[in-house]
């Protein structure tokens, strides 16, 4: 399994968390990475979503990830948000996912520049990286830019996304490290 194939393959699942790093009260929370679009080889795309996990049924969070290589160890995640989330939200539909994802395409696409995440392979059985500066903004909060770093391994994903304002203080995110999502299945690519 060469690396980019491996990336994919160890997000492709769904997650869950009930902790929040050291202690930070958070939400409870379930995070979905489901591939659709074709069979892979050069670049995956992947079907991003979050939600409370006693509200399923409203994520949160939708975005979709172009995965690809873009070095020698070394893989950007290209972040889209989606013009029409509502239509692909999957909440507990989960079985069904290959067919609501079906019609997603370009058109819903629209790239979030500065968000893409740039990731490299790490020495034991990781992929570790985030966003670079400040380039990626937000309108979530009193946040004009927000930050992502993420660590990818076969078995969870460590998130830590952070949003900040003009002065550059945090304003929302956990401040004491990332959120651990484990995984309880995978998802074929």
């Amino acid at each position: 399994m060469d690396e980019l194939n491996a990336l994919a393959a160890w997000m492709a699942g769904e997650y869950e968390t009930s902790n929040t790093p050291n202690g930070e009260r958070g939400v409870t929370s379930r995070l979905l990475m489901i591939p659709f679009g074709g069979e892979g080889g050069e670049q995956y795309w992947l079907y991003i979503e979050q939600a409370a996990s006693n509200n399923l049924s409203v994520p949160y969070r939708q975005r979709v990830y172009q995965l690809r290589k873009i070095g020698q160890n070394l893989f950007e995640a290209v972040v889209y948000a989606l013009i029409h989330a509502e239509a692909f939200a999957i909440g507990e539909r989960v079985k069904s996912r290959n067919h609501i994802l079906k019609k997603l395409g370009a058109g819903e696409l629209v790239e979030r520049p500065g968000c893409s995440i740039i990731m490299r392979k790490m020495s034991g059985e990781s992929f570790a990286g985030g966003t670079l500066g400040e380039g990626c903004p937000t309108e979530i909060g009193e946040a004009l830019y927000a930050t992502s770093q993420i660590v990818v391994s076969e078995k969870e994903i460590i998130s830590w996304d952070k949003g900040f304002d003009r002065s550059g203080k945090q304003v929302w995110g956990a401040t004491m490290g990332g959120v651990v999502f484990k995984k309880i299945r995978s998802f074929p690519l």
